[in-house]
């Protein structure tokens, strides 16, 4: 999805959150 998608979706924050959850889970097949 491109950028300016996810603006006009305002989905701004929930993609944020969804980066935040990623980065603090500890899994082998998720690259921090």
């Amino acid at each position: 999805m491109a950028i300016h998608d996810i603006i006009k979706l305002n989905q701004v924050t929930h993609v944020n959150d969804e980066r935040t959850i990623l980065g603090n889970v500890q899994h082998p097949f998720i690259v921090n």
